[in-house]
């Protein structure tokens, strides 16, 4: 029979205190997020919506051109110039549950002028209303996601080296009370701030205050991840 001296009891009773206190945590800080269960490495992904922009999409485009913006969709590609020289997006509702885990995913081509933003959104309850998230991506990598709420406007600054004047893929993934964030499969940033999600709209655009500006979009899809 082993006898465990002084020193070894003070660091068993120093570790059972440790496992003690993160239980204690864990239990009163589960709906701050405190105790995540990590997002596995390999996720199931269960796609409720996916538009490719062919011939056959779901979707009903307003295809045309108006004093706000101009919308083309040709070979499996979606194409949005504004043409107000401001951020401008065309909306389109999809049904979901926010309360699960999920992942959103388009491939886009930035405007050809590093300063010009292409826009996605997503979160809104309506077109009357600003309250939303907003990523603002460029064609030098540097992009960044807002998230507007009543009382503030929460910013995060995001970069990461792209192709450039080619198509890169953008990816948001909700993980419990956790947003991961990836350009092209790579992650760049991790959101622990609750972003609140008002609606099931979301929009595909682009941005910018003193040219036209046009944004490509190859892809939009939606996944319940487990």
């Amino acid at each position: 029979m082993r006898n465990n001296s002084p020193k070894d009891d003070d660091e068993l009773f120093y570790i059972y205190r440790m496992k003690s206190l993160f239980l204690f945590l864990c239990g009163i800080s589960a709906m701050k997020g405190f105790c995540q269960i990590p997002m596995p490495e390999k996720l199931k992904h269960d796609t409720i919506f996916f538009e490719d922009f062919n011939i056959d999409h779901d979707t009903n485009w307003a295809e045309g051109r108006n004093d706000i913006n101009f919308i083309d969709v040709k070979n499996g590609v979606f194409y949005y110039e504004n043409i107000k020289l401001n951020i401008q997006a065309t909306p389109f509702p999809v049904e979901f549950d926010t309360g699960r885990n999920f992942e959103m995913e388009f491939r886009a081509k930035a405007p050809a002028n590093k300063k010009d933003l292409g826009v996605f959104f997503w979160g809104r309850e309506s077109e009357a209303t600003y309250h939303s998230n907003y990523w603002y991506f460029r064609k030098n990598g540097r992009s960044h996601i807002f998230s507007v709420s009543d009382s503030s406007v929460k910013s995060y600054r995001l970069r990461k080296k792209i192709k450039e004047d080619a198509f890169n893929v953008y990816t948001i993934r909700k993980w419990n009370h956790l947003y991961y964030i990836y350009v092209n499969n790579h992650l760049v940033k991790t959101i622990s701030k609750k972003i609140l999600l008002y609606g099931n709209l979301f929009g595909l655009g682009s941005g910018s205050f003193k040219r036209h500006a046009l944004t490509a979009f190859d892809y939009f899809q939606i996944s319940y991840i487990e």
